[in-house]
């Protein structure tokens, strides 16, 4: 049996699409499993920040709904020796109670996941609890069959952090949101529209997005965050872009850039962390003004689109579910 432990759902993030996407491969090839909602608080204090990506208080609170709900299961006899946890995020407080529970119930649980960051990744806002959550990760790391990631340079960045069994690491990519991009194939180009589509968080650097309008004040532009677009409004503004850029320290798959190349646009990316590895040099800068030198090449034509890094999600669920059948 395969336990699936989705995030919870955030209409612009990728999330939402994440969770539709695998429960349609889990149907569509037949596989049992026990689905465990995602489910958050249903009040909202305005006092509690959102923070720039997932709220704190709706991650824990996801993370103990869902672990209350298995362990009903557990208690009912509906966890069996030999079944698979599946985590969307396995950043995830209870994956700790899992040994536990094998030790005093001798039922072997393959617990497994995807990791997408943690404070080993020395640019992400966690990274400020290094000290806290090392040794969380390792034993994470230590629990878990398999660890899915995005890149080989995430899995090499765990690697250098972290004391983990490599054999465990499986580069799978991740998949896109095929459906919803496609409704916007073929919309038409505006020949000078850069869009940045990062969040305003630290590492994602929107000052320099704004610097280079300031550089090339000729160029149309939009900052979608900025902009508060909704999902379609958002898929949109990347289907009419010329140019889709990022100036981001910290990447360990980049759901955002990968979005915006499948829509032609031309990804223009900082030459470090996944990026080489998904663009290529030739999409790769080195400073700011390599970024505004990339910009005007792909406005004049001369630096082209290309495909995704991703071109097939059944190749990535094969590779998280193909044991499960």
């Amino acid at each position: 049996m395969l336990h699936y432990f989705p995030l919870e759902h955030i209409p612009n993030r990728y999330t939402t699409h994440l969770d539709k996407d695998i429960l349609k491969y889990l149907d569509k090839t037949g596989i049992e499993y026990i689905y465990y909602e995602p489910k958050v608080p249903p009040e909202r204090d305005a006092a509690v920040s959102g923070g720039c990506f997932l709220n704190a208080v709706d991650t824990v609170y996801r993370q103990m709904y869902q672990m209350s709900k298995f362990l009903e299961n557990y208690a009912a006899g509906k966890v069996n020796d030999g079944d698979i946890l599946f985590f969307s995020d396995l950043w995830n407080f209870q994956v700790p109670a899992f040994r536990y529970l094998e030790f005093f119930t001798k039922k072997k649980l393959k617990v497994r996941g995807i990791m997408w960051a943690g404070a080993f990744t020395d640019a992400d806002l966690v990274h400020n609890m290094e000290r806290t959550y090392h040794g969380f990760e390792e034993t994470i790391l230590d629990i878990c069959d398999k660890i899915y990631v995005g890149t080989q340079n995430f899995k090499d960045d765990i690697i250098k952090k972290r004391y983990v069994n490599e054999d465990k690491i499986v580069v799978s990519k991740a998949p896109l949101d095929f459906e919803g991009l496609d409704k916007f194939k073929g919309v038409e180009k505006e020949k000078d529209l850069v869009v940045f589509n990062g969040r305003h968080s630290p590492e994602k650097h929107v000052e320099m997005f704004q610097m280079l309008q300031k550089f090339r004040p000729q160029y149309k532009y939009i900052d979608t965050v900025g902009e508060n677009l909704n999902r379609e409004e958002y898929y949109n503004a990347m289907a009419r872009a010329k140019v889709v850029i990022s100036f981001a320290d910290e990447e360990t798959f980049g759901f955002a850039m990968q979005e915006g190349t499948y829509l032609g646009a031309v990804p223009v990316v900082p030459n470090k962390v996944c990026y080489p590895e998904e663009y290529g040099s030739e999409h790769c800068f080195n400073d700011f003004f390599e970024a505004v030198d990339l910009v005007d090449a792909a406005i004049e034509g001369k630096l082209k689109s290309m495909q995704t890094f991703v071109t097939d999600n059944d190749k990535v669920f094969e590779i998280w579910f193909g044991d499960c059948k």
